[in-house]
């Protein structure tokens, strides 16, 4: 299987930022930012959210990019967080549906009470 220029580049800045060089990180992030807005954006189809979820994305990728085996996976594995940050934020705008759908019937329940009873 080929690998490509850019793939060993990320590695290398990868290992880079795992002995905490923090430009290897700068570098990382402006190489693979606008990929993850473009990915979030086909995940969830909403151009104010795919910021957050890139935003939340980066965070978990700085707090465990010491973690990751191997390099050559980096890819993949940012990938796979900024897929399980999309799939969050669905969950959460789904939920906060739900509760204002919730906290809608309760109110107009309550107003045709009031209107039933005169108040």
């Amino acid at each position: 299987m080929a690998r490509w220029a850019g793939d060993i580049y990320d590695e290398l800045l990868v290992m880079c930022c795992q002995n905490g060089e923090r430009e290897a990180l700068e570098i990382l992030t402006k190489r693979w930012h606008g990929r993850l807005l473009r990915y979030a954006y086909q995940c969830v189809g909403d151009g104010d959210g795919v910021h957050d979820i890139v935003q939340e994305g980066w965070l978990a990728i700085v707090r465990g990019i010491h973690k990751l085996d191997d390099p050559a996976l980096f890819k993949a594995w940012v990938y796979r967080i900024v897929s399980n940050k999309c799939a969050d934020w669905v969950r959460r705008r789904v939920r906060g549906r739900r509760m204002r759908k919730r906290v809608e019937d309760r109110l107009m329940r309550k107003l045709l009470r009031c209107r039933s009873c005169g108040r």
